[in-house]
């Protein structure tokens, strides 16, 4: 994550780009109930979330000193088309590998875990509203839904997409530290962003891609 994001800072300093447009992630928050705001305090609980505040610390002192634009769009879980469960971490096997035809997905504990999934044409329509905003008041917004989901909630959904159960078995507690969803309230109101994608729509959507990827 930092050498990527590095590596694009050099080239926007060289050819003198005018604004680059980071993806950054609700990871950098401190773990905790309820929403994060973008001034919510940084205290990443993992390797992975350190990188990714890490990049934004590194942009922002490129833009400074270099003279361009930085933005950060954080966004959050997100789900859809491109991202095969099978090939990504435990908990989106766990939630949406039953779509991609995966079975013993059991794990000891997760049901509890809230998070605010996102699905991706939604999360990349934030992006583009932040990088076709003029002159926006902020340089960090939170794309996302601004709604906490359980992993039992989303598996639920799944299931019901499927006629029946899923095979998925989740015991209670959390998987990882992570705040439950990012307010999205700033982006609403200077960027014109709203999420129109529920779950049980991008859920829908996401199966019928997986169905024509695996065939």
């Amino acid at each position: 994550n930092i050498e990527g994001t590095h590596n694009v800072l050099e080239l926007a300093r060289q050819f003198a780009v005018p604004k680059v447009v980071y993806t950054g992630t609700g990871a950098v928050y401190s773990a905790g109930s309820g929403s994060a705001t973008e001034d919510s305090p940084t205290a990443p609980a993992d390797l992975y979330g350190a990188t990714k505040l890490s990049a934004e610390f590194l942009g922002r002192q490129y833009a400074d000193a270099f003279g361009f634009e930085f933005r950060v769009g954080r966004v959050y879980f997100c789900y859809g088309p491109g991202k095969l469960p099978s090939r990504f971490i435990r908990l989106y096997r766990l939630v949406f590998g039953a779509l991609e035809g995966l079975s013993d997905l059991k794990l000891d504990r997760g049901a509890d875990q809230k998070l605010d999934f996102t699905y991706i044409e939604d999360a990349a329509r934030g992006m583009a509203l932040l990088y076709q905003a003029n002159d926006p008041p902020h340089t960090i917004y939170n794309i996302a839904t601004g709604i906490a989901c359980s992993l039992a909630d989303m598996v639920d959904l799944v299931d019901r997409h499927l006629g029946g159960n899923s095979g998925v078995e989740l015991g209670p507690g959390k998987i990882m530290q992570r705040c439950e969803a990012l307010d999205i309230t700033r982006a609403r109101r200077e960027l014109g962003f709203e999420p129109s994608i529920e779950h049980s729509e991008g859920i829908r959507r996401y199966a019928e891609w997986l169905h024509s990827y695996n065939n």
